[in-house]
């Protein structure tokens, strides 16, 4: 199983990884190697408890990347978007 992992850079270091298919599950760590370790971990539990509790495990099915850079109120609405699609399964 694969999924969509965001790492967000904190302001006085360190860094907060999340899981959005999976709700609460979220980790830290003082490095991204840290964080993305922690993270693989949450991930474990939260499909043992899944499998536990007699829940399913949620899965993706497709994922689209998109990279978006907000217009200021003077451009136009319809601006440039850049789109990423990962390759692969």
């Amino acid at each position: 199983m694969k999924y969509t992992v965001v790492l967000e850079r904190e302001k006085d270091g360190g860094f907060v990884a999340t899981v959005p298919l999976l709700p609460g599950c979220v980790s830290q760590g003082d490095t991204r190697e840290d964080a993305i370790k922690n993270i693989r971990e949450a991930i474990e539990l939260y499909i043992e408890d899944c499998r536990l509790a007699g829940d399913p495990v949620p899965e993706e099915d497709s994922v689209e990347y998109v990279e978006l850079t907000p217009t200021l109120a003077d451009e136009a609405a319809d601006g440039p978007i850049g789109t990423r699609t990962p390759q692969g399964p």
